[in-house]
Formats: structure tokens, sequence, C-alpha cells
């Protein structure tokens, strides 16, 4: 190849495939939790018990919102299932997407660093509850805290494996409270057997939002307890 053509410099770099699809799956869960991170605080109110719960059979994921949360499945991105909302502006939001990532840390390391840009702040990372990594830091412009869990696990022995995170944003003087509701919805956090993804199916969702398999207008209903 010419290092010059028509006033242009070209240069090839190799990179490993496996960083490269990371970084694709990373860059698609940073998407969906920056936008999280800009849910305009809605008017709540507190649910009855067939309210309050999730499920996405496709993810193999159910959530419960704590007393005084309310559920919305409205996310605007295909990568969030479900938003949690609290009368005094907090969000909970899990998002999911299919990777090539060994563990949690290889999917946290490089939105740790994109949630430090769009920030401004320092995020910290340290070991999270069920063997997965928390983030925590402030968006300072903004007087709110935010906690995020990245859980990894394999959906089938020798086939693929999927990234959840489990974000929560609060205003910093409601910070201990919510972060009590966070500890609660990862406690009652349901994984299942997930509904895993024909060829041709893991083909057309590589190309969308980073492998993530989007929750279908029929899960929507599933807000209701499934027995």
């Amino acid at each position: 190849m010419k290092p010059r053509e028509r006033g242009r410099v070209y240069t090839h770099v190799m990179r490993p495939r496996s960083i490269s699809l990371v970084r694709i799956a990373s860059r698609a869960l940073a998407v969906a939790l920056a936008a999280s991170l800009n849910v305009a605080p809605l008017p709540a109110h507190a649910a009855g018990p067939t309210d309050r719960r999730f499920v996405s059979a496709r993810n193999g994921i159910t959530v419960e919102a704590p007393t005084g949360w309310t559920l919305s499945t409205h996310t605007g991105f295909p990568n969030i299932l479900v938003l949690l909302l609290h009368p005094d502006g907090s969000r909970i939001s899990i998002a999911v997407s299919d990777t090539p990532a060994k563990d949690a840390r290889e999917v946290a390391e490089p939105n740790r660093r994109a949630l430090e840009k769009q920030t401004g702040g320092a995020i910290t990372a340290r070991a999270g509850a069920r063997n997965g990594v928390e983030l925590d830091g402030q968006v300072t412009s903004r007087g709110e805290a935010i906690v995020q869990l990245y859980l990894v696990r394999a959906l089938a022995p020798e086939g693929p494996r999927q990234a959840i995170v489990v974000s929560l944003i609060a205003p910093q003087p409601s910070l201990a409270l919510r972060r009590a509701d966070l500890d609660f919805v990862i406690g009652k956090l349901g994984l299942t057997a997930a509904t895993l993804p024909s060829s041709s199916t893991a083909k057309s969702g590589a190309s969308g939002a980073g492998g993530a398999s989007p929750t279908s207008a029929g899960e929507r209903g599933a807000e209701k307890e499934r027995r």
C-alpha cells in the first residue's frame, strides 16, 4: 500500500479480534448506560405487589422492585431491559449484552474509563456482590452518585456469555437509602436459563447493539409476575 494517496496518510493497525469484540460489546453497554444517566426523573408512585416484578424469559432475567419504586420498560435502548424509578429522582437500570469477555472486570474496566470522561470525576472499582465488579463515582455537576454492578455469566457450558449491569443513579443526600434499595434489587435478581439465539439471529443481533438481544414488545407485558 502506498503511504500517501491523494494527500491522505493511511495507517494499518492490526488489533486482536477478542479485544475488538469486547470493546464493541462494552461500547454498546456504555451507550445504553450513558443514556440511563440522562433519564429525566419522572413522577412515580408505589405500585402493588403484582406490578413490581419484571420477567424477561428471552434474557433469563427477573427483576423485583423495592417498595416505593415503579417499573418502566420504555427505556429507549434495547440493551436496557427495565428502569426502576423513585419519587426522589433516583433510578435503577438493568442492562444486558452478549459478550466475549471472560469475566466482569473485562467488561467493567472500559466502562469505568468511559464514565470518568462523562462524569468528569474518578470512578473506583472494587469486588462486588455475586462475584461481580462494582463501580462507584459521582456526577458532580448534578449532585448525583452512581453505583454499578457488573456481572458476566455463561449462557451455556461451551456457548456465549452474557454481561449484566445493574446501575443506580441517586441524589447524593438519598444515597444511603437508595443504596439499600439497590442491594435489594441485586439480592432478588433472578438469573435463569436464557433463550439462546439461533445463528441467524445472533448475526442479526451482532450487527445491531453489540450483539444484545432486544426485549420484544410481548415481553413488555411480562412486568406482571409469571408463574
